[in-house]
């Protein structure tokens, strides 16, 4: 078991890295209107991702039985983290391609989390 703990903490910078390569392939590729608002929405949604991440492995640690309710809790403020972000940006001049670029990213980060979760839930719960 702390060998799975293990190579799921490891497995988090690779991931990352690679999601920033797909996101630096989409902002070169694409025809980017604002390049410096794509990549604050990527560092934006990697530390909120980053921080989700490491509370699911202290909720593990802590009470593996609330790891589901803990993803789920998290991606409901993830939500409204990244709603607030574009709430109190004053100049939205951004394109299609960086809307399209933004959900890539972003769904990328959900598959991964999603992916995360499942393998940090416990096969079995006992009272």
């Amino acid at each position: 078991m702390q060998q799975k703990f293990t190579y799921l903490l490891l497995s988090i910078f690779p991931f990352f890295f690679l999601f920033y390569k797909v996101h630096e392939h989409f902002m070169h590729s694409f025809n980017l209107k604002s390049l410096d608002f794509s990549s604050h929405f990527f560092t934006y949604i990697t530390a909120i991702s980053l921080l989700m991440l490491t509370n699911m492995l202290i909720m593990r640690w802590l009470k593996p039985k609330y790891v589901g309710f803990t993803f789920l809790a998290w991606s409901m403020i993830k939500l409204m983290l990244v709603m607030a972000y574009f709430s109190f940006i004053n100049k939205l001049e951004i394109n299609n391609a960086n809307i399209i670029e933004m959900l890539i990213v972003y769904l990328l980060f959900l598959i991964y989390e999603v992916f995360f979760t499942t393998i940090l839930l416990p096969k079995s719960i006992k009272e």
